[in-house]
């Protein structure tokens, strides 16, 4: 009879403790923020102006008042191709993921690397981002430093 009530309590504290998240996990879901978001900004096939950047619903107010103003118009990029198609992200490296705070608890610096078809570096291929988890358990990229490293 005794161990009806003993076993619900060893449950009970075996699923609370369970569900919180770990560190790989944390980080894991901002590497997957980051690189959504790199595939979706950067790419230039299907944008027309800057007004219509995808993946700004990736980022936080901050960031994507940040990427609209440093981001190169298509425009500024067909001058800069040449006779080339416009460049298409076809990978995005992760070179590296720092946690901020406890263990990602309070985000991560994702800094990545993008390639692009056609191959060129004349256009972004670093990008510093900051990804922090937001109340509704989403990731959004909060700060972005096109062409650089956080």
């Amino acid at each position: 009879m005794k161990r009806g009530p003993m076993v619900a309590i060893i449950l009970s504290c075996l699923l609370l403790s369970g569900c919180e998240e770990t560190e790989e996990q944390r980080q894991y879901k901002a590497i997957s923020a980051a690189k959504d978001f790199n595939m979706a900004i950067l790419d230039y096939q299907h944008r027309t102006s800057n007004d219509d950047i995808q993946g700004l619903e990736l980022a936080t107010e901050s960031a994507q008042n940040i990427v609209q103003q440093q981001l190169k118009t298509p425009d500024e990029i067909a001058r800069l191709k040449g006779d080339q198609e416009m460049p298409e992200v076809v990978n995005v490296a992760i070179l590296a993921a720092n946690p901020i705070g406890d263990g990602g608890k309070a985000g991560y610096i994702v800094n990545t690397r993008i390639q692009y078809y056609p191959n060129c570096y004349r256009y972004v291929d670093i990008v510093g981002l900051k990804v922090i988890p937001t109340p509704s358990g989403e990731w959004k990229v909060d700060n972005v430093k096109l062409g650089e490293k956080l």
